[in-house]
C-alpha cells in the first residue's frame, strides 16, 4: 500500500514537473516571437517540436517495442501524406513549406510527421476514457484537430511555416485536415494502449493557447 501511494506522488510529481517546463518552453517561444528577435527564436521550432514528442512520448507507459512501432508508422504515413499533399494537391490544397522547419525530404519537413504524431497521440489520449465507441473518439477528435488548424493556419505564413499559392485558404485543407486525422486517430485506438497519458491533455491545451495568443497578437 505505501509503495503505490509513493508511486502515485511520484507520477503525479513528474506530470507537474514535465507540463511546467513544456508551458515555460512555449511561454518563452511566444515572447520571443513577438519580439524583433522573431527570425532567431523561429529557428528553434523543430527542436521545440522534438522536446515535446520526446516529454509527451516519453510519458507514456509501458514504453513497448509495440508503441515504437506506432509512433514509426504514424511518423511515416503522415509524412507521406504530407509528400503527396505538396506534390499534387490532394487531401489538403496546393501549398509549399517554408524553411523555417528545418531539413526537408521530397519538399517536405521531416519534423512535420513527428507534429502530426504528436497532436493525434495527444488528443487520442485526452479522450481515451471516454466510454464511446472508438469511432466517435475520433469523429470527435478530428473535430479539435480541425479546430487546432485553424489557429495555425491562420499565422501559419507569419511563421514561414507554410503557404498557399492562392490568397485564401482553401475550405478543402479543413476537410483534409478532418480526414487525415480521423484516419490517423482511429489507426491509433487500434493499438488499444492500455494507460492513458494525462500529458495529453496538457500538450493539446498548450498549443491551443500558444496559437491562439499569436493570432491575438499577430493578426
Amino acid at each position: 500500500m505505501f509503495k503505490k501511494i509513493t508511486s502515485h506522488k511520484l507520477n503525479a510529481y513528474r506530470l507537474h514537473t514535465i507540463a511546467s517546463l513544456l508551458i515555460a518552453v512555449y511561454a518563452i517561444g511566444l515572447l520571443g516571437i513577438l519580439t524583433p528577435y522573431q527570425s532567431q527564436i523561429l529557428i528553434w521550432a523543430p527542436f521545440v517540436l522534438l522536446i515535446t514528442a520526446c516529454l509527451l512520448l516519453g510519458h507514456h507507459r509501458p514504453f513497448s517495442p509495440t508503441f515504437a512501432l506506432y509512433c514509426l508508422l504514424t511518423w511515416l504515413t503522415s509524412f507521406m501524406i504530407e509528400v503527396i499533399g505538396v506534390k499534387t494537391g490532394i487531401f489538403f490544397g496546393n501549398y509549399y513549406y517554408g524553411a523555417i522547419l528545418g531539413w526537408k525530404l521530397w519538399e517536405v519537413p521531416l519534423i512535420i510527421g513527428v507534429n502530426w504524431l504528436i497532436l493525434v497521440y495527444a488528443v487520442g489520449n485526452m479522450l481515451h476514457t471516454l466510454p464511446i465507441h472508438n469511432l466517435s473518439r475520433s469523429l470527435v477528435g478530428s473535430f479539435m484537430l480541425v479546430g487546432l488548424d485553424i489557429l495555425i493556419e491562420l499565422v501559419a505564413s507569419h511563421l514561414d511555416f507554410w503557404y498557399w499559392y492562392q490568397a485564401q485558404i482553401p475550405i478543402g485543407n479543413y476537410f483534409g485536415w478532418y480526414g487525415v486525422s480521423f484516419g490517423l486517430l482511429m489507426f491509433f485506438y487500434q493499438f488499444d494502449f492500455q494507460i492513458t497519458n494525462q500529458l495529453g491533455g496538457c500538450v493539446y491545451i498548450v498549443l491551443v493557447g500558444f496559437f491562439g495568443l499569436l493570432n491575438w497578437f499577430l493578426l
